[in-house]
């Protein structure tokens, strides 16, 4: 009665390992997508935040310009820099691969950014923050880990 039932089981273990391995990339995918929408939100509400605070501390020039100094070194990657008001003022996020500076030997990160401009003191300034992102070969191999523990898991059952 085994030899009956071995030939459905193996195409089903077949079935199975073909579907989890086409499921990889797209756990991947979704993964990445809200990982990346989570750090959007992040950075906006931390800009929002920022923002709101510069507008009401009244800030002189020289010390907006001590602020982006101190800032920009606790936190790479994050800016207030003068901006020349007659150029065009669109918020936007980007991506970008440099040196992380506080993992050196991985090479180049990924970072997500989030670009504004604030008015503090009737002066257009440009607010920049960046997250790193996830390292996205550490989350493909956990996805495809766990994948292959649940085929085992699979083929056990048989």
């Amino acid at each position: 009665m085994t030899k009956l039932l071995d030939r459905p089981l193996n195409a089903f273990a077949i079935y199975s390992l073909l579907i989890l391995i086409i499921s990889i990339p797209a756990y991947f995918f979704v993964v990445d997508f809200i990982w990346l929408e989570e750090l959007d939100e992040q950075n906006w509400l931390t800009l929002e935040h920022t923002k709101r605070r510069l507008q009401n501390l009244q800030l002189k020039a020289e010390e907006i310009d001590k602020l982006d100094e101190i800032w920009g070194s606790l936190q790479p990657g994050a800016s207030i820099t003068p901006w020349d008001s007659t150029l065009v003022r669109k918020d936007s996020i980007y991506e970008i691969m440099r040196p992380n500076e506080f993992d050196l030997e991985n090479g180049m990160d990924r970072f997500r950014g989030l670009q504004s401009f604030v008015s503090i003191n009737g002066h257009p300034y440009r607010i920049t923050i960046e997250t790193n992102v996830e390292e996205a070969d550490e989350t493909l191999f956990a996805i495809a880990l766990v994948t292959f523990f649940f085929f085992i898991l699979l083929d056990l059952s048989k």
